[in-house]
């Protein structure tokens, strides 16, 4: 679709902009706020300013609007401006607080422009969630990843690893443990650096014995963990005296290629000592040989 094709399309633009045929330049009705925009050539300034006039409007019902700038915004690779996040965070709670189910308030896009109108998809459904887990709405990012899928967009790694995210940031362990764990049963394959959260909030919440369970259940999924993850297993074990388990996980790291960092690997072994476990440090030193080797 060609950029002015999709102004064409955004049947409400006329509403923001008066716009002159001798060289199709469109103006701001306030014209020392901002100068002339041509969007076929200056995308992202014209979609940054359809977005703030929008949210300026006191208008209830104007955040199927700002949604359906929004995606085409996204779209057409322009990134919102930064406070774009706290103005739509700002309209969404707003809307749903005046009693707007998830999936009412995603689906309104459908009412802006002609025919079927704009449909919810994962971009713009992402970016919202993003800017509720920017303002610390954790519970709210997690119903609309939840509704997600009912509205036709189905959630994809990067909607999951954002509340995920924000959930181990917010020290809520569990409820990351929980969504990777729904996100692997849907099929959908978590990024690295999202297990390697998981197991820094579980190990800052001393629970390593069970970031150990979750990490293998990933591994039994066929799903690679990567060094950051395995490395922070391994720091957690030695970090609470589970020397003998960190032992066990640094013996899967290694068969997997990856070689934890020196201090890590001296503390293991002279833990191991330290508890009387000699045999299994003599053990964990020639394996670490062997790999460097």
């Amino acid at each position: 679709m060609k950029s002015n094709q999709r102004f064409e399309d955004l049947g409400f633009v006329g509403f923001f902009f008066n716009r002159r045929r001798n060289g199709e330049t469109l103006h701001r009705r306030n014209p020392p706020i901002l100068p002339p925009l041509r969007p076929r050539s200056r995308l992202k300034p014209s979609f940054d300013a359809l977005l703030a006039h929008t949210f300026q409007n006191p208008n209830p019902n104007s955040l199927p609007l700002a949604l359906a700038i929004l995606q085409q915004s996204l779209r057409s690779g322009c990134l919102p401006a930064p406070q774009t996040r706290l103005s739509l965070s700002a309209a969404w709670l707003r809307r749903r607080r005046r009693g707007a189910s998830v999936a009412a308030a995603l689906t309104d896009m459908r009412s802006v422009g002609s025919g079927s109108g704009y449909r919810p998809d994962v971009g713009t459904c992402n970016y919202l969630v993003e800017c509720l887990c920017k303002v610390d709405e954790l519970d709210e990012a997690g119903r609309v990843l939840g509704e997600m899928g009912r509205v036709g967009c189905d959630p994809d790694s990067e909607s999951y690893g954002l509340v995920v995210g924000g959930m181990c940031g917010a020290r809520r362990a569990g409820e990351a443990v929980r969504l990777v764990r729904e996100m692997v049963g849907a099929g959908v394959v978590p990024r690295q650096g999202t297990a390697a959260r998981v197991v820094a909030a579980m190990r800052a919440d001393g629970d390593v014995g069970r970031a150990v369970e979750v990490v293998d259940g990933l591994e039994r999924e066929g799903i690679r963990v990567g060094f950051e993850g395995y490395e922070g297993l391994v720091e957690g074990c030695v970090e609470m005296g589970e020397f003998v388990l960190g032992s066990r996980v640094l013996g899967e790291m290694v068969e997997r290629g990856f070689v934890p960092y020196v201090r890590v690997r001296q503390r293991l072994v002279e833990g191991l000592v330290g508890v009387g476990e000699v045999e299994l440090a003599c053990f964990v030193r020639q394996k670490l040989g062997e790999v460097r080797s």
